[in-house]
């Protein structure tokens, strides 16, 4: 088990390059004890990561940073959209349409948090460069996909209403 801190520890030694590389600034702790996240942006882009206690996995998340910051709701008040977050999964499904068991198996610890977070670092240098450097047109795509799997389980999914 580990703390918010350590996950965000783990993810600035993991991704030192793309840190560097792309004028992100360092991951720091967020959620909770229960849910620990780690956060990192540059002037455009956000990167999360969540653990799943339950799950013993981590999820992770490219945004689009609108006002260039992120925070659960905006200067007006209003929340940020769905729109403008995706699963990194959706990002590899997408441009790896393979089906690879990778891409089922990503995000679970199996062997440390260093390197469940080193294949997400691979994943993100070899199929996110455009979204690091703030072209978020793929976004579209995800949107698609995104909305098909709600309309497939039930879900009303809008993007441009949501809370």
């Amino acid at each position: 088990m580990f703390d918010h801190e350590n996950l965000s520890k783990v993810c600035n030694e993991e991704f030192e390059s793309t840190k560097h590389k792309y004028g992100f600034e360092c991951f720091y702790a967020c959620g909770s004890e229960c849910t620990p996240k780690a956060f990192a942006k540059n002037d455009t882009t956000g990167i999360l990561f969540e653990y799943e206690l339950r799950e013993n996995c981590i999820s992770g998340f490219l945004y689009r940073l609108p006002e260039g910051d992120f925070e659960p709701t905006r200067k007006d008040g209003t929340r940020i959209n769905s729109n403008e977050f995706y699963d990194i999964l959706d990002l590899l499904s997408l441009r790896n349409r393979s089906g690879s068991e990778t891409i089922h198996s990503l995000g679970f610890i199996k062997e440390s948090l260093n390197s469940t977070l080193n294949s997400f670092q691979n994943v993100i240098q070899s199929n996110a460069e455009d979204i690091l450097r703030g072209d978020f047109t793929v976004f579209t795509e995800l949107k698609i996909i995104v909305s098909e799997r709600a309309q497939k389980h039930g879900v009303i999914f809008n993007p441009e209403n949501s809370c």
